[in-house]
């Protein structure tokens, strides 16, 4: 037999360093603010910050895009109570719909999330607003594989929500839906294909403003946080 040429195993053996890499400067980040000595403090490489700085843009730049295709809507914005909106696009994630609400609703109460992964830019994005006053409480509904391969992610989110007032729950879901009463009549429901991650392939999201489908997907997501398995759903 002739030589066997292994550069592909060079190339996934590089491909799974940098993710390493990735995972380790966002384990450092989520936690860094619970270190307050000089001993704990978290120092990062030229490269981690240049990560860091690309992923931060990339949010902000969806969030614009998503604005923009609003806008062009007839009549634009968001939708109005029974109305509702369908979106086909690459241009931004699941979780973009949330800071556009924001943008017009100062402060959402309670933010009802499912999805099968998130990804730390989206974890740390509501976690923020949480901080900041901008959400109150999250509760959250996602698949096991969260708790199994982003095990820095599920910790992170888990401490944070559960701080706060929210909840956490993993078990065998694929379901994508974001819901939240955001004041002033409006209740909005999210549905789509998409995880709340950084995502480049085509996608569906439908924003519905509707008060009963709301409480739908309220009532099933509560339900969800009190599940004593993680198999499949008892309905």
């Amino acid at each position: 037999m002739g030589n066997l040429n292994f550069d592909f195993l060079d190339e996934m053996e590089a491909k799974e360093k940098e993710r390493e890499d990735l995972l380790n400067l966002e384990g450092d980040l989520a936690f860094a603010e619970a270190e307050s000595t000089n001993e704990g403090k978290v120092t990062l490489t030229p490269r981690q910050i240049k990560i860091q700085a690309a992923r931060r843009f990339a949010m902000v730049g969806k969030e614009d895009n998503l604005a923009e295709i609003l806008t062009k809507l007839e009549p634009p914005g968001l939708p109005v109570p029974g109305e509702e909106i369908h979106i086909i696009a690459n241009v931004f994630d699941f979780w973009t719909v949330v800071p556009i609400i924001l943008r017009k609703h100062r402060r959402i109460e309670e933010l009802y999330i499912s999805t099968w992964a998130i990804a730390m830019p989206q974890a740390r994005d509501i976690v923020e607003r949480i901080q900041t006053g901008q959400i109150g409480r999250v509760f959250l509904t996602c698949g096991t594989y969260m708790k199994r391969r982003e095990p820095v992610v599920f910790s992170y989110l888990y401490e944070s929500l559960v701080r706060s007032g929210g909840g956490v729950k993993c078990f065998e879901t694929h379901v994508k839906v974001i819901t939240a009463a955001a004041g002033d009549g409006d209740f909005y429901s999210v549905e789509g294909s998409a995880n709340l991650t950084n995502n480049p392939r085509l996608e569906q999201i439908s924003i519905y403003n509707d008060e009963s489908l709301h409480r739908f997907h309220k009532k099933w997501i509560t339900d969800a946080l009190q599940f004593r398995t993680e198999r499949l759903a008892p309905w």
